[in-house]
């Protein structure tokens, strides 16, 4: 299991390390570590990123390194608009929930949009899907049945989100990122659901927060009708 860890075992340790460094550095020109978390929550982010930056070409290495022979990718229109539709539907869902029971605070604060854009939107689903489904997945096929692996892999990918309701939805979320990887053989197919689902929420959400009523009852609907839409045309072509 060592090795099949040994890619998100790395990238946790780098983080860390990097996190590690940056605090003795800023201790050491002689600033107070008790200010430090609040330096720490302004720009973690961005550590994250220059990080991410360089593992993405070390992961597509070692992707590679599986010799999968890659399919062009087909259905593009169909899983953008799955990664949409999962989106908002389950971003309303929680909101509306949350407010009930408050149980994750996911929708409290203001962010940088555009800097959740890049670091959420784009670079975190390519290192996620390069190390989770391309290698982690690839790696315990190996080891135990498809089921079994897929199972494996959902639980390592949701317990690295740290909290509960990330933690299911991140869980069931792995099993359809699998799905698309083994339904269109190709690692960009998990890819752009991931983009796609991610950049939805970070664009979707700031419009929860301010409770338009249009927002929190009828675009998930909308939503779920574009999704069946597209589903049965999906299904009508084939037959």
């Amino acid at each position: 299991m060592i090795k099949v860890l040994k890619w998100p075992i790395i990238f946790g340790i780098s983080v860390f390390g990097a996190l590690f460094i940056w605090a003795f550095i800023y201790n050491l020109l002689g600033n107070d570590l008790n200010n430090f978390s609040d330096i720490f929550n302004n720009y973690y982010v961005y550590l994250i990123i220059g990080i991410s930056l360089i593992f993405i070409p070390l992961l597509i290495r070692a992707y590679k390194k599986n010799e999968l022979k890659e399919s062009r990718l087909k259905d593009l229109f169909f899983i953008i608009i799955l990664g949409i539709s999962l989106s908002l539907f389950y971003n309303t869902l929680i909101f509306n929930l949350n407010k009930i029971y408050n149980f994750t605070n996911l929708y409290e604060g203001s962010v940088n949009t555009l800097v959740v854009l890049i670091s959420t939107g784009l670079i975190a689903p390519i290192i996620e899907e390069l190390m989770f489904r391309g290698i982690v997945y690839n790696e315990l096929k190996k080891l135990f049945s498809k089921m079994k692996s897929i199972i494996l892999c959902s639980v390592i990918f949701a317990i690295l989100h740290f909290t509960g309701v990330q933690i299911i939805y991140a869980f069931g979320f792995s099993f359809l990122l699998i799905f698309v990887y083994e339904k269109y053989k190709t690692i960009k197919a998990p890819i752009i659901l991931h983009m796609t689902s991610n950049i939805t929420t970070t664009l979707f959400v700031p419009f929860l927060i301010k409770d338009y009523i249009v927002v929190n009852h009828l675009i998930q609907i909308v939503a779920i009708i574009i999704f069946g839409l597209v589903l049965y045309f999906k299904i009508y072509k084939k037959s």
